[in-house]
């Protein structure tokens, strides 16, 4: 069933705006297999035929925005974002992470406790958490960046407060109202399944206009 729908899903690629095509069916072969899995069953002719689903974006929504809000509407949709936002930073994909939550301001990244991600006291390792804090960094920058302006990080700086030892979400925040030129530090903090604090700090951005064409 999951194939079969991944198969219709791949017929209209043309009408699913915003999400960049090359990568496309990337996604929707990684969809069908974990709806496979899943046993999904998707109606496919409502998804193919609901024009307020496949409606145009606003252009003035940061396209990782446009992109993540489409792709929410299929079940799945987070991982299939995830898988997609992985593969453009491919060192991302050795946390596995999953995008819980992207809005301007805030971004959410689920890290699970994994052998690979462990450290010799078989805690998640600290640079593993970096990796997630970094990337959730990253995905609030460019849904909260104004278009005339771009970002480059400077530095990290985090303290370590408590043991790594459960699935993790990682986090990074700031306010949009923020986003001038100029030095912009971005609070990001992971913390365990009971909401306790295992790694903190910031990631020191630049701020500077676009060059003009």
């Amino acid at each position: 069933m999951g194939i079969c729908f991944a198969g219709r899903m791949l017929n209209r690629v043309d009408e699913i705006n915003g999400i960049d095509h090359c990568c496309l069916g990337f996604i929707l072969r990684h969809f069908a297999i974990l709806s496979w899995r899943h046993g999904c069953k998707a109606d496919a002719h409502a998804l193919s035929g609901n024009q307020a689903y496949l409606g145009e974006p606003s252009m003035s929504t940061p396209y990782i925005l446009r992109s993540y809000d489409k792709l929410l509407r299929l079940p799945f949709g987070r991982q299939i974002f995830s898988i997609y936002a992985a593969r453009k930073a491919p060192y991302f994909r050795t946390i596995r992470p999953l995008v819980q939550k992207l809005e301007a301001g805030h971004c959410e990244i689920a890290l699970k406790k994994r052998r690979s991600v462990q450290n010799h006291i078989g805690t998640v390792h600290v640079i593993a958490v970096a990796n997630g804090l970094e990337m959730a960094m990253g995905f609030l920058a460019e849904a909260t960046i104004p278009r005339h302006l771009r970002w480059i990080p400077k530095g990290m700086e985090l303290t370590y407060p408590a043991k790594a030892d459960t699935d993790l979400i990682c986090e990074a925040l700031s306010d949009p109202a923020d986003w001038v030129p100029g030095n912009l530090p971005i609070k990001v903090i992971a913390r365990r399944r009971d909401g306790t604090a295992v790694v903190e700090g910031v990631i020191n951005l630049w701020i500077s206009e676009k060059p003009k064409r």
